[in-house]
């Protein structure tokens, strides 16, 4: 007796293709979700890292000139404009390996675009870099004379869990909640050694 071959099913059900669609749409929104909070751990640790090169500099700074580097005074005691006190930054880290790039905050150029693209973006909001740094006195010691005070900060809150800093001897990064946030266009301006 012969067997007769069962019949070949071609193709999927309607029910079959509708879960499967389902799962995709599924794993597709979890990814999407996901995405978000992925993204701004890099912009975060691209900070971090931001923040460890110029500290890097800083000290190559301290070892070549023997001082922290001290920013120009303006003409009768005013003080200098503060495009010309970044481009003076800008221009005095360059041959540390401190690009222009380096001195804003993934996360504050993430903000800016989206402005940006919604109109919403100021003459006003002309960025600032994101980085403030300290003002010490002359002198090689003069950094590490002054532990809680940091070699750098963030200009403001770009993560939403408190500003970055970045402490004497650039070694080690923090968060502190209470710092106080500087506005725009507060460079240079923030807590002198007392």
């Amino acid at each position: 007796m012969k067997l007769s071959a069962a019949p070949v099913r071609s193709g999927f059900s309607l029910i079959e293709l509708l879960l499967t669609i389902a799962l995709v749409a599924v794993l597709a929104l979890m990814a999407f979700q996901g995405y978000g909070i992925f993204a701004r751990k890099g912009e975060n640790k691209a900070c971090y890292e931001k923040l460890r090169a110029h500290g890097v500099a800083l000290a190559g700074y301290l070892g070549d000139k023997h001082t922290w580097p001290q920013e120009p005074e303006g003409e009768e005691g005013k003080p200098v404009p503060e495009n010309q006190l970044w481009e003076w930054w800008f221009t005095t880290m360059k041959p540390y390996g401190i690009s222009e790039d380096y001195w804003f905050c993934p996360a504050e150029l993430r903000e800016l675009k989206k402005l940006e693209k919604e109109g919403k973006l100021n003459e006003k909001d002309d960025p600032s870099p994101s980085y403030i740094p300290a003002k010490f006195p002359p002198g090689t010691s003069a950094p590490f004379d002054y532990p809680n005070q940091p070699w750098m900060w963030e200009r403001q809150d770009f993560h939403g869990d408190g500003i970055n800093k970045l402490m004497p001897g650039g070694s080690r990064i923090e968060k502190e909640y209470n710092f106080k946030a500087l506005p725009r266009g507060a460079a240079g301006q923030g807590s002198s050694p007392k």
